[in-house]
């Protein structure tokens, strides 16, 4: 079973738009390892991936109690 949100969605699919945000506004600077847009794409994806990992953790305690 899938926790998912309102959308239908998994819970960290939230993570998309500001995901491609980040890259949008790396692609338009310098596309620099150094610059704040490239360490914005990764805390972006260090979030998303918590929240995956949060929503695989509900969907095994679902599955212990049902």
């Amino acid at each position: 079973m899938k926790i998912v949100a309102k959308t239908g969605r998994p819970a960290w699919c939230g993570s998309d738009r500001a995901l491609s945000e980040a890259f949008a506004r790396y692609w338009a600077s310098d596309c620099s390892a150094e610059d704040e847009a490239f360490n914005a794409i990764i805390r972006v994806a260090e979030v998303g991936h918590e929240n995956e990992q949060a929503a695989k953790n509900a969907d095994k305690a679902m599955e212990v109690v049902g």
